[in-house]
């Protein structure tokens, strides 16, 4: 198994720890299988391997198959940890869930702007109190230096949120094996209480 993300998908960057969302959900599934989470090998990314876990979602999957998504990619508010920022404007990305899930905590002062990082670098200077992002911008450690997830949006009506999944090889031979477990994790409410250990986050209150 391939991997390489910080907290909360990675922490503290050995994955075959068990610490963070990712190598938990790679254990729970070994688990369902029949196998002991020791038996798991993980390797550098772009080593070859069975699957490779990260923050992938479908669009990720190129010619390679993607598994059943093990945890969502809600978005969630992210704000800079030592304050100090301009009152009342919240960044989103333009054309983004974002645009929606904005307006469910915010009836003014929201600001749409091109890119995640241009959202980023505008709470980091302080021209935003917060931006509302996927929560798949913290696997990069060098996108949110000094800033903190405060709160998740909760999906609404129809919409759900994309799903974080294991890619694996074009025809692998334990593709329905994997998504047989994800299924069963899920529907046992494992996956929902790795969400809970390893995201954690609060939900955002609504726009007032």
């Amino acid at each position: 198994m391939a991997a390489a993300l910080p907290s909360p998908w990675l922490v503290g960057g050995a994955p075959d720890q068990g610490q963070g969302i990712n190598p938990a959900a790679v254990g729970a599934i070994a688990t369902s299988l029949g196998y002991d989470r020791a038996a798991v090998r993980w390797v550098a990314p772009g080593a070859p391997s069975d699957a490779a876990i990260g923050v992938f979602t479908s669009a990720d999957a190129g010619g390679a198959q993607v598994s059943a998504g093990y945890a969502p990619i809600d978005d969630v508010v992210i704000v800079r940890s030592g304050g100090g920022s301009a009152p009342g404007r919240t960044a989103f990305v333009r054309g983004s869930s974002g645009e929606s899930s904005v307006q469910r905590i915010a009836t003014s002062g929201t600001v749409g702007v091109a890119s995640a990082p241009e959202a980023l670098a505008g709470v980091r200077s302080g021209a935003y109190a917060a931006a509302v992002l996927p929560l798949a911008v913290l696997a990069d450690p060098a996108a949110a230096p000094g800033l903190r997830a405060v709160a998740r949006i909760a999906p609404a009506g129809k919409y759900q949120p994309e799903q974080a999944r294991i890619i694996l090889p074009a025809a692998s031979p334990i593709a329905a094996c994997l998504n047989g477990a994800i299924d069963r994790l899920r529907i046992e409410g494992v996956l929902d209480g790795l969400y809970r250990q390893w995201i954690g986050l609060p939900e955002a209150g609504p726009a007032k």
